[in-house]
C-alpha cells in the first residue's frame, strides 16, 4: 500500500496494537496525528504511555475527555456492557476530528487474532482487508474517509515480535480484558461491572480503584488479574492466584464482602448416584463418604449424620448429601475449592458405590448466581421467570431502602406488584407512596397469619429445618391469598420477606416446581440466597451453604401434596389462577 504522506488520524488507545500501527505508518512515511480518549474511571498507564510513544516519534497527540457523555449515558440506568457504547462515543469523536483536520483515514487497531472481525472483513470486502470502509454501524463515516487496519495480518504474536525488532516495549494494565479464554484486549475498568447491574458513581469508581491494584498485582506476578464488581469476583490468568490477589486489595484498603473469600473460587458439583438396598445404613454412608473426601481432599473434619441427611466437611470440601429411600438413591453437592476431574469424579462414584447409575453436574455458581441481582439496593434480588414470561416474577429480601432509580427499573420492567411476606407490615407510608407513583402497587399478604401460632410456637426459620419449612405449608387461607395475588394482577411481581431466603424462598420452590424444574435448578435458587446474603449488612444471619434443606423439602413436599399442582388446589387456588401463574414463571 502507498501512504506517502497520506494524512491519517490513529485512534490510539496507548496499548500495543495501536502503538504498532503508529510505527507502521510512520515507516509508510505518511501524515500521522493520534487521537486519545481518557475518562476519571480509566486507567492512568495507557494515557502516559500514549504521550511517551507520542513525544518519542514526534506525532501530535489530541487527548479528549469523555467522562461527561460516560456519566450521561451510563448513569441513566444503563446495566450492559459498557465497551460497544463507549466504541460508538469514541468512534464518534473520531470522525468528527478526522473531518475538521482533513484526514484521508482512520487507523484503527485490529488484528488477525480478532477472527470474529476478519470473518465479517471478509463478508465485506475481502480482497480489502487493510483498506476499506468497514466502521461502527452506529456512526456515520464520509465518503472522502476510509479506514485502514495495519495490523489484520497480524495475530498477537506477530504484533510483539514487530515491537521486539523495533526495540519498543508498551507498559501494559495487565487485566484480563473483556474475553478470559480466546482473544481480548485490555480495556478499561467499567468492563469488569457484572453484567445486569447498573452503573453508580460509586460503583465506577470502586472499579477503577479496585482493578487498578489488580493491575498493579498482576504486572508484580507477571499474570492478568480483574476484579468483578459487585459480585468480588477474582479472575486471573492463569488460574490460582486469586486469593493472594484478594489479599493484596484488602492490604491496600479495599473493603470486600465478609465470607465471599471461599465462595468466590469454591467449585460446585451436583450429584445422584444409585444405593442399592444393602447400603442403606446411616453408617455404611458415612463410611464410604469419608472414603470419597479422603480421596478428593484429605482427612475429614466433621461429620453429621441424621434422618438420611448428611453434612460432612474438611478444609477444603463439603458434602451435603440425602438418601431417598423410595428411590434407592443418594442426591446432593460437592463444594470444593479445588477444581476436581469430572473422570476422577466418575470412577470414584464407580469404585465406591459398584453402580453406573449416577450423574454428576458441575455447576459454575460464581457466574450462574451471583450475576443475576438485579438491582442494586435491594439484596438477594433475582428474577425466577423463564425467558419466554412478559409478565416476571422476581424474589428479593426487604426493599424498605430501595432506591427512586431501582423503582423506576421495577416499573419500566413491568413489575406492577410488590408482596410483602413479612408477620407484620413494615414499609412505610412514604415508600408506599412512591412505589404507587409509579405504578406499582405494595400488598401486605402475611405468611404466618396472626392467629395460626402463639409466638411461642412459631416455627424458628432461623435453623432452616425442613420440619419448619414444611409446617407452614397449612397455611392454607394466607397461601391462597399469596399465590391469588402473584395470578391475579396485571404485570410481573416481585415477593420479598426480610432476607428473601425462608419465607420467599418456599413460595419460589412451589412456583419452580410446579412448573417442572429439575431438582438442580431450584437447589441452585435457594442456595443462590447464601451468596447474595453475604454482607455485613446481614451479619446476624450468615448461612452456610447446604442443599439438604430444599432437597429435603421437595421430597417431603411431593410425598405429601404429590405435585405442585395438587397442593396449589387444596389450598384453593383455582386452575384459571394456576395458569396465569404458570404463564408468569414462562414455561
Amino acid at each position: 500500500m502507498i501512504l506517502e504522506g497520506k494524512r491519517i488520524l490513529v485512534q490510539y488507545s496507548g496499548g500495543k496494537d495501536s502503538t504498532a500501527c503508529m510505527i507502521k505508518l510512520l515507516e509508510e512515511e505518511a501524515y500521522v496525528e493520534a487521537v486519545h480518549f481518557v475518562h476519571k474511571y480509566g486507567y492512568d498507564l495507557p494515557t502516559i504511555e500514549a504521550k511517551r510513544m507520542c513525544c518519542e516519534y514526534e506525532v501530535k497527540i489530541h487527548i479528549i475527555d469523555i467522562t461527561k457523555q460516560i456519566d450521561e449515558l451510563f448513569l441513566s440506568g444503563f446495566d450492559q456492557r459498557p465497551c460497544r457504547f463507549c466504541k460508538g462515543i469514541m468512534d464518534n469523536i473520531t470522525v468528527e476530528l478526522a473531518v475538521q483536520n482533513n484526514f484521508e483515514y482512520i487507523c484503527v487497531g485490529d488484528t488477525a487474532s480478532d477472527t470474529a472481525l476478519v470473518e465479517r472483513l471478509k463478508v465485506y470486502d475481502k480482497e480489502n482487508l487493510v483498506i476499506n470502509r468497514y466502521f461502527n454501524k452506529a456512526v456515520e463515516l464520509p465518503e472522502n474517509i476510509s479506514v485502514i487496519r495495519p495490523l489484520i495480518t497480524y495475530d498477537n504474536d506477530a504484533v510483539f515480535e514487530f515491537l521486539h525488532k523495533h526495540s519498543v516495549e508498551v507498559k501494559r494494565n495487565n487485566d484480563t480484558g473483556d474475553k478470559y479464554f480466546e482473544y481480548s484486549r485490555e480495556g478499561c475498568p467499567l468492563q469488569f461491572k457484572d453484567y445486569g447491574v447498573r452503573y453508580s458513581k460509586e460503583l465506577m469508581e470502586k472499579l477503577k480503584t479496585a482493578n487498578t491494584l489488580c493491575s498493579e498485582f498482576a504486572t508484580k506476578q507477571g499474570i492478568k488479574a480483574s476484579i468483578h464488581m459487585p459480585s468480588e469476583m477474582i479472575v486471573t490468568i492463569p488460574k490460582g492466584h486469586e486469593e493472594q490477589c484478594r489479599q493484596y486489595l484488602i492490604d491496600k484498603g479495599i473493603e470486600l464482602t465478609k465470607k465471599y473469600r471461599i465462595q468466590s473460587i469454591c467449585k460446585r458439583y451436583l450429584f445422584s448416584v444409585e444405593i442399592y438396598a444393602e447400603l442403606f445404613d446411616e453408617d455404611k454412608i458415612v463410611n464410604l463418604f469419608s472414603r470419597f473426601m479422603e480421596r478428593i481432599t484429605e482427612s475429614v473434619k466433621s461429620v453429621h449424620m441424621e434422618n438420611h441427611a448428611l453434612a460432612m466437611r474438611s478444609d477444603n470440601a463439603e458434602i451435603h448429601a440425602r438418601l431417598l429411600e423410595n428411590e434407592l438413591k443418594m442426591v446432593g453437592d460437592i463444594c470444593s475449592l479445588r477444581c476436581l476431574n469430572q473422570e476422577m469424579l466418575d470412577s470414584l462414584f464407580v469404585e465406591l458405590f459398584h453402580t453406573y447409575n449416577f450423574r454428576i453436574v458441575y455447576v459454575d455458581d460464581c457466574v450462574q448466581i451471583k450475576d443475576t441481582n438485579i438491582i442494586q439496593s435491594v439484596p438477594n434480588c433475582r428474577c425466577i421467570s423463564g425467558n419466554n414470561s412478559s409478565e416476571k416474577i422476581i424474589r428479593s429480601s426487604t426493599i424498605d431502602n430501595i432506591n427512586h432509580e431501582d423503582i423506576t427499573y421495577l416499573a419500566a420492567n413491568r413489575i406492577y406488584t410488590a408482596i410483602d411476606l413479612r408477620n407484620e407490615k413494615k414499609c412505610d407510608e412514604d415508600l408506599v407512596r412512591r412505589l404507587a407513583a409509579k405504578g406499582i402497587e405494595y400488598r401486605h399478604v402475611p405468611f404466618i397469619g396472626n392467629n395460626s401460632f402463639s409466638k411461642e410456637k412459631q416455627p424458628d426459620l432461623s435453623k432452616k429445618t425442613i420440619g419448619s419449612y414444611m409446617s407452614l405449608l397449612v397455611e392454607y387461607e394466607n397461601l391462597k391469598e399469596i399465590f391469588e395475588a402473584i395470578s391475579e394482577n396485571d404485570g410481573g411481581v416481585m415477593i420479598f420477606c426480610k432476607y428473601g431466603r425462608d419465607r420467599t424462598g418456599i413460595i419460589s420452590m412451589i412456583l419452580n416446581l410446579l412448573v417442572n424444574r429439575s431438582r438442580e435448578h431450584i437447589v441452585l435458587d435457594y442456595v443462590a440466597s447464601d451468596l447474595f446474603l453475604n454482607s455485613s449488612q446481614y451479619e446476624d444471619r450468615i448461612y452456610e451453604y447446604s442443599s439438604n434443606v430444599p432437597l429435603g423439602f421437595m421430597i417431603d413436599f411431593l410425598e405429601k401434596y404429590q405435585s405442585a399442582y395438587h397442593y396449589l388446589r387444596l389450598i384453593g387456588v383455582s386452575e384459571r389462577n394456576i395458569k396465569r401463574i404458570i404463564d408468569k414463571m414462562g414455561e
